[in-house]
């Protein structure tokens, strides 16, 4: 479950990150 979370936050993370250097 905490692993999961982990996974799904460093995702997150990493699309939101590659969204904001798109716009930028």
């Amino acid at each position: 479950m905490i692993f999961a979370d982990l996974s799904l936050g460093i995702e997150h993370v990493t699309f939101v990150t590659s969204t904001v250097a798109l716009h930028a």
